[in-house]
């Protein structure tokens, strides 16, 4: 299972005039074997919900658990672990090739 946690993040804080919420007490559960899909306009928050997932960007608030309880927060989403698989985005990156000749 995997859980998002009234999960935070803002880009420019600081009250700025430049400063947005992206997520404000987000919270999200996917338990195993659920399919997920993550729709949305252009903006909306998708690339970076996964981004936070896989660690390559650090929330502001919140908390993340993993398998049963596990939990990571912050500081140690940034570590490596064997049981996270992030894909990228794109079919350059770790998705197979599609050869349909």
């Amino acid at each position: 299972m995997l859980e998002l946690r009234n999960i935070e993040k803002y880009y420019n804080p600081g009250g700025t005039i430049n400063e947005m919420c992206l997520f404000d007490k987000f919270n999200l559960t996917v338990d195993k074997g659920e399919f997920v899909s993550v729709v949305g306009s252009n903006g909306s928050g998708k690339t970076s919900m996964l981004n936070i997932l896989c660690g390559s960007i650090p929330v502001d608030g919140g908390q993340i658990l993993m398998n049963g309880g596990r939990y990571y927060n912050q500081e140690r989403i940034q570590e490596k672990s064997e049981d996270w698989t992030c894909l990228s985005e794109s079919g350059n990156g770790n998705m197979p090739d599609n050869d349909d000749s």
